[in-house]
C-alpha cells in the first residue's frame, strides 16, 4: 500500500507541475543593474577554470565584475596558488579562503561579505561552478527579470556539453533534460523554482535576509532556495541554455553527485519540517516535497522487490 501510494503521489504531483509550462514572468531588457560574478573553485584542473573565467570576463554586459572564489587552500588542493596566478593573469579578482567552514556555501558567504560595500555593493550576484562556462548573453538574459522587485533569484539550466561521451554522461543528461525541461518550466508558474547552485543570479538583499547560503546542509542551494521562498521572494526559471558544464564521467563521480543531492533533498523532509514551515504557500510545499521525495524512489523499488 505504501508503495502504491508513493507512485500515485509521484504521478499526480508530476501532472500538477507540468500542466502548464508557458508562464512568462515580467521582464525588461533595458535595465542593467550591477552584478558581481562568482566562480567557485576547489581544486579543479586549471584548463577548466581558465575556460570558465575567460568566458565570464567576455560576457556582453555593461556593469559587472568577476571574482574567482578559490577554496583550494582549505580543501587541501595542490593547485590553489596556481589558481590565484591564473585569475590575476586573466584580470579577475581572486578570494582565497584560509579559514575553512561551510564548504561551497561558506566560500560564497565569504565572498558576499567581502563584496558588501554598503549602498555601492552590486545588487545582483551571479554564480557559476568552475566547469560551467557562461554564454556571452548570460547576464543580459537573466538580469532583465529583476525589474520585478519581488524576484529573489533567477535559475537557468545545467546543460552538460559532454553528454554524448559515455553511458554515464548520457544518463546524467537524460535526468537533467526532464528536470530542467517541463518540471522547472512548471515550477515557474507555481513560484517554486529550485535553486540549483550554478548558472543562477541572486538578489543580494534576498540572500542577506536568509543569512547567506545555508552552510548547514550538504545541498546548500536547494535549502537556501526554500528559505528565500519562505521570506516571500519570487523565483524565475529561464528555460534556455545559457551556460555549458560537464556531467560526471564515471559511475563513482555520478554516485557522489547523486548522494549529495539525495542527502540535501531528504534534509528538507526530515530535518526542516517542510509541511509546518511558515511562509511557504501550499503549492510551494507540494513542489518541495515532491522534488525531495523523488530520492525515496530507490527505497520503494527495493521494498516492492
Amino acid at each position: 500500500i505504501i508503495g502504491e501510494v508513493f507512485h500515485v503521489w509521484q504521478v499526480l504531483t508530476y501532472i500538477y507541475t507540468v500542466w502548464e509550462t508557458d508562464y512568462q514572468p515580467k521582464m525588461n531588457t533595458r535595465v542593467h543593474p550591477a552584478v558581481d560574478v562568482f566562480i567557485t573553485v576547489a581544486g579543479e584542473p586549471l584548463e577548466i577554470i581558465e575556460e570558465t573565467v575567460r568566458a565570464a570576463l567576455a560576457m556582453h554586459y555593461p556593469n559587472f565584475k568577476v571574482y574567482v572564489l578559490n577554496d583550494g587552500f582549505v580543501a587541501g588542493k595542490d593547485n590553489w596558488e596556481a589558481v590565484e596566478e591564473l585569475a590575476q593573469r586573466l584580470g579577475a579578482e581572486v578570494f582565497t579562503r584560509k579559514v575553512p567552514g561551510g564548504a561551497k556555501a561558506g566560500n560564497i558567504n565569504e565572498a558576499i561579505r567581502r563584496t558588501d560595500k554598503g549602498d555601492n555593493a552590486a545588487p545582483l550576484i551571479a554564480i557559476f561552478d568552475a566547469d560551467h562556462v557562461p554564454h556571452p548573453d548570460f547576464l543580459i538574459k537573466t538580469t532583465c527579470y529583476f525589474i520585478d522587485p519581488r524576484v529573489g533569484y533567477v535559475q537557468t539550466p545545467q546543460y552538460y556539453k559532454n553528454f554524448a561521451l559515455n553511458t554515464v554522461t548520457k544518463s546524467s543528461w537524460e535526468q537533467q533534460q526532464l528536470f530542467f525541461g517541463p518540471i522547472c518550466k512548471g515550477k515557474n508558474r507555481l513560484n517554486s523554482v529550485t535553486m540549483c547552485g550554478t548558472n543562477m543570479v541572486l538578489r543580494r538583499r534576498a540572500i542577506h535576509e536568509v543569512g547567506g547560503m545555508c552552510a548547514d546542509s550538504i545541498a546548500e542551494d536547494f535549502v537556501t532556495g526554500m528559505f528565500v521562498h519562505e521570506k516571500g521572494w519570487r523565483s524565475v526559471y529561464v528555460g534556455e541554455v545559457l551556460a555549458e558544464g560537464l556531467a560526471p564521467e564515471d559511475f563513482r563521480s555520478y554516485y557522489k553527485q547523486q548522494y549529495r543531492w539525495a542527502r540535501g533533498a531528504l534534509d528538507v523532509i526530515f530535518r526542516y519540517n517542510l509541511l509546518f514551515r511558515r511562509g511557504l504557500t501550499f503549492a510551494q510545499k507540494i513542489q518541495y516535497l515532491s522534488s525531495a521525495s523523488f530520492y525515496l524512489s530507490g527505497v520503494i523499488i527495493v521494498m516492492n522487490a
